[in-house]
């Protein structure tokens, strides 16, 4: 493969990537706009992360403005992750991250703070 090849290709990955951002950026904000799906959504995310280190306790981390809608979503998530492994986990959530940060799970058990997911909108969140 020719050096003009391999950055001809390199450049359509590149815009491949760009578009599945955008479409993704898209999807989010949408999904953002109906509580329902969202807290359906970040439930889902948040059980998967109090899955990945069974831990006992989490902070989760989110936007001010999401602060309600993440304790809902938590609160939910701890009803499945007790469903699922049979353990208790207390939370906490913060409303600590900027617009473009949507939430963050940080597990203090490991001498140091732990992000285990973090969602975030690429480039512009105006809404």
């Amino acid at each position: 493969m020719t050096n003009k090849s391999r950055l001809k290709l390199l450049h359509r990955r590149e815009e491949l990537l760009q578009d599945l951002f955008s479409t993704s950026r898209t999807s989010i904000l949408s999904l953002a706009k109906d509580d329902g799906r969202y807290i359906q959504f970040l439930e889902g995310v948040i059980v998967q992360g109090y899955l990945q280190l069974l831990e006992s306790s989490v902070t989760v981390h989110s936007r001010t403005r999401d602060v309600d809608v993440v304790k809902q979503a938590s609160a939910a998530a701890a009803n499945a992750y007790k469903e699922i492994s049979g353990r208790d986990i207390e939370f906490d959530v913060e409303g600590t991250l900027s617009d473009e940060g949507w939430v963050s799970l940080w597990f203090p058990n490991y001498g140091e703070l732990m992000v285990v997911y973090f969602i975030t909108v690429l480039g512009e969140s105006n809404w």
